[in-house]
């Protein structure tokens, strides 16, 4: 009878030996997880943490993530993916040792240029290739608003440069990035309405952060203006919204002159 129960519980105790080793391997391939790597997803943003990269164009910008290995196991190679607004970009990173971070990135693509908003996740090991310890910490989603990266154009003075006659007296606009730390450098039009006629005028070159510059308009008889009167004039810069602005609310300015 004692040899009996012996038997039994040394059956037992290989049955509950067995079942919590396997619990710790992969069912696939029995490989034990014990010690094996964790990829997590740790934040998403738009250049984190680095300064001088953030001077850039805004198509210069860089989405990154960081990726983490929680665990025992360093990572030859893994997979990252990408998806922005349902686009997708895949690229491969190397060299993960445990405990440790790193930054993995992808560029502004061409088709946000004009893009407020964007729905962007990372997924790291989007293939499932690599045996975790945690598979359920791969991905990380956000709402990432790319016009707080952005410059800002105002317009900061509107006046009249007087020569004598309608055809030399022109318009002086004052624009200015108010943006600390991103240039503008893009392509944008200044629109000018004067009494009513608008005229539309490019202006191409760049403007640094935290810095202003002035365009002209053409001669006020260009507007059609022939007689001494009063004149409301409104100012828009980047008329046809061509530049991603933090603040598109004081793109304009408002003045009345009067012309003798």
């Amino acid at each position: 009878m004692y040899k009996e129960v012996t038997t039994r519980l040394l059956i037992l105790a290989l049955i509950i030996i067995s079942v919590a080793a396997f619990s710790f391997n992969s069912s696939f391939t029995g490989k034990s997880i014990i010690n094996a790597p964790d990829l997590s997803i740790a934040e998403l943003g738009i250049n984190l943490g680095e300064k001088e990269n953030y001077n850039n164009q805004f198509l210069s910008n860089k989405i990154t993530a960081v990726v983490c290995n929680n665990h025992n196991s360093p990572i030859d190679r893994y997979k990252i993916r990408f998806v922005m607004n349902n686009r997708v970009y895949d690229g491969e990173k190397s060299n993960l040792e445990p405990k440790e971070c790193t930054k993995v990135h992808t560029s502004f693509k061409p088709f946000m240029e004009n893009i407020r908003y964007v729905e962007a996740y990372i997924v790291a090991d989007p293939l499932n290739s690599i045996i975790e310890a945690n598979e359920n910490n791969n991905r990380f989603y956000k709402v990432l608003n790319l016009s707080l990266y952005s410059p800002n154009l105002k317009i900061t003075d509107l006046k009249l440069i007087d020569y004598g006659s309608f055809e030399e007296d022109k318009l002086l606009v004052r624009i200015c990035n108010t943006n600390k730390k991103i240039p503008i450098k893009r392509r944008f039009d200044v629109v000018i309405s004067l009494g009513g006629v608008q005229r539309q005028f490019p202006y191409s070159g760049n403007i640094n952060p935290n810095s202003c510059a002035v365009t002209y308009s053409s001669s006020l008889s260009y507007f059609g203006l022939t007689k001494k009167k009063e004149v409301n004039v409104k100012a828009v810069v980047d008329y046809a919204n061509n530049v991603v602005e933090s603040d598109e609310g004081d793109n304009f300015i408002y003045r009345t002159f009067t012309f003798r």
